[in-house]
Parts: C-alpha cells; sequence; structure tokens
C-alpha cells in the first residue's frame, strides 16, 4: 500500500476543490465536495500507476516526511472537516496498488 501526500484546495474560478498528487506528475482530480474530490484523485492515482506500469515507467515510491504539520494527517476516508476553506489541505492517501 502507498501513501501519497495529497493537496486539497478549493479553486474560486471553478468552484470546485482540486486534489493534487505532487509526487505523481499531472495526477489530479476535482470534485464538487472535497470529499468528491478525494474519491476522485483515488482513482487517479490508481489510473496514473496502472498507466506507468503499462508503459513500464517507474513509480515513484511515497516520499516519507519527518516534519508532521497539524495540517496534514492520513487519509482515513474522510475529508478535511472545513467545506469550503481557501487554504490548502494535505493529507495522505493510501493506494493499495
Amino acid at each position: 500500500m502507498y501513501k501519497y501526500r495529497i493537496v486539497l484546495y478549493w479553486r474560486d474560478e471553478d468552484s470546485v476543490f482540486i486534489a493534487v498528487v505532487p509526487e505523481l506528475p499531472g495526477c489530479m482530480a476535482h470534485g464538487d465536495t472535497q470529499e468528491e474530490a478525494l474519491r476522485n484523485v483515488g482513482d487517479a492515482i490508481g489510473l496514473w500507476i496502472d498507466t506507468a506500469r503499462e508503459f513500464g515507467e517507474s513509480v515513484p515510491e511515497p516520499k516519507r516526511t519527518s516534519n508532521s504539520r497539524s495540517h496534514e494527517r492520513p487519509y482515513r476516508g474522510e475529508a478535511p472537516s472545513s467545506s469550503h476553506s481557501s487554504e490548502a489541505t494535505t493529507v495522505g492517501f493510501p493506494c493499495r496498488c
């Protein structure tokens, strides 16, 4: 199981939440709610990894950080508490790949 960092933020221009996986270039998803964006990025992570393997590309290991910040937490199926925060929230996403 991989645990990738996900950056989740609200984008006013499109009125959606964006979830980005910095360790997987171009891997991102959006949703009308935080929960939807996190579900969608879970699918995007799986597709990103499947595609990389299909083309013989390496799959980056999740980066480990020694400094844990209060706004970072493991993703356990729940979205961050604020439903319309303009600040980015970082969560770790477990991927069974």
